[in-house]
């Protein structure tokens, strides 16, 4: 994106809604990791409680039903490990995007400062009339409110 042909308040705009999304998509997947992993205990719970049921009634514990709650577990865990991935991913675009964010309050900031400077320099340089000079510290003005919005 070329932020020199977007107005900056449109930039910044579109800068922190990403990083709302990405900060809303992150605190999903955290959420997502800690259903998961509860729901790998409790499998994990109901294979021991099954196991402890057969050995004290003494039946022969099924090797399918083992190898099943082995599949579903090792099944979980790699969802796990994808969402955790996941969530580091999107924790990395997140940092992208603020630093996209500073970056261009920056640059709009140095644009606008410089602007100032040359609105400055055309006042003295020139010794402009009266409304000329009026119609500049006006602009001078607006540019130096833009900046406290963007601070």
């Amino acid at each position: 994106m070329d932020h020199k042909n977007k107005p900056e308040k449109e930039l910044y705009t579109v800068l922190e809604e990403k990083i709302q999304n990405l900060v809303r998509q992150k605190e999903e997947l955290a959420l997502r990791i800690k259903k998961l992993e509860k729901s790998l205990t409790k499998l994990f719970e109901k294979y021991e409680l099954i196991e402890e049921k057969t050995a004290a009634s003494k039946i022969k514990f099924d090797v399918a039903v083992l190898a099943n709650f082995e599949e579903w577990a090792a099944e979980m865990e790699r969802i796990i490990q994808l969402t955790k991935e996941q969530y580091e991913h999107t924790e990395q675009i997140l940092k992208e995007y603020q630093i996209k964010l500073e970056k261009a309050r920056e640059e709009g900031l140095q644009d606008l400062i410089e602007r100032i400077e040359i609105l400055q320099e055309k006042i003295q340089i020139n010794r402009l009339k009266l409304p000329d000079l009026e119609h500049l510290n006006k602009e001078i003005d607006e540019i130096y409110k833009r900046i406290e919005k963007i601070k």
